[in-house]
C-alpha cells in the first residue's frame, strides 16, 4: 500500500510539472512564429546529412570487406 502511494504521489508531482510546462510554453507561444519555409529547409538538410551518414557507411563497410578479403588472401599465400 506504501508504494502505491509513493507511485501515486509521483505521478501527480510529474502531471504537476507537465501541466506548469504546458501552461509556461502556451504563454510564450505567441512570441514565436511557425515558418514553414524554416522548417521545409531544416527537413532538407537533415535528409542530406542522413543521406551523407548512410552512404559514409556503405563505403566504410566496402573498404572493410576488401581489408578482410586482401587479409584472407595473403594469408592463404
Amino acid at each position: 500500500m506504501k508504494k502505491l502511494i509513493q507511485n501515486g504521489r509521483a505521478v501527480a508531482k510529474k502531471s504537476a510539472a507537465v501541466a506548469l510546462g504546458t501552461v509556461t510554453m502556451a504563454a510564450s507561444s505567441g512570441a514565436f512564429a511557425i515558418d514553414t519555409a524554416d522548417i521545409a529547409t531544416s527537413f532538407t538538410e537533415g535528409n542530406t546529412a542522413v543521406t551523407t551518414v548512410v552512404a559514409g557507411l556503405i563505403g566504410l563497410v566496402g573498404v572493410m570487406l576488401g581489408v578482410g578479403i586482401v587479409m584472407s588472401l595473403m594469408k592463404r599465400a
